[in-house]
């Protein structure tokens, strides 16, 4: 059984075993390429000067990793308030204010954790702007951050 990798723009999109032959299965116009018996390419391995290898993922920018980092801060704050049935945390905080103590309770706690929340990530930058620190994984990062304490 030959292997075989369908390239688009110089990278691996689908992989198929056959002992057919690959170009009577096909339209001609997809691109099939015999993946030698000592490699085992992956969707989105780059196959160039006939060779495959794996991509070199991108260099993000300063500005790139601030924005994912904050997006994942604020998706996280946001998924917690709502296991609450606040529509996230800025709805959560507005409640600071409430008449209602259980309301109260839960907005003062939602304003505490979210500066918290916040207080860390932009640590977390300036540590890995000053090279004191690799950009985290995303799921690492957000394990570090502090916990919501809900209002009993």
């Amino acid at each position: 059984m030959k292997n075989y990798a369908r390239i688009e723009s110089g990278v691996v999109v689908e992989l198929f075993s056959t002992d057919g032959d690959i170009s009577e299965m096909f339209h001609p116009d997809l691109v099939w390429v015999e993946v030698p018996s000592n490699i085992e390419p992956v969707i989105g391995w780059v196959y160039e000067s006939g060779e495959f290898h794996a991509s070199t993922p991108p260099v993000l920018t300063a500005e790139q990793v601030f924005s994912s980092i904050q997006s994942a801060i604020q998706e996280h704050m946001d998924l917690e308030a709502r296991t609450h049935g606040y529509d996230g945390i800025l709805s959560l905080c507005t409640y600071a204010t409430s008449e209602n103590p259980k309301f109260q309770s839960e907005g003062k706690a939602g304003v505490e954790w979210r500066d918290k929340c916040w207080v860390y990530g932009y640590a977390l930058l300036a540590d890995v702007q000053a090279g004191n620190r690799e950009v985290p994984a995303i799921d690492e990062m957000l394990s570090e951050l502090p916990r919501m304490a809900w209002a009993s």
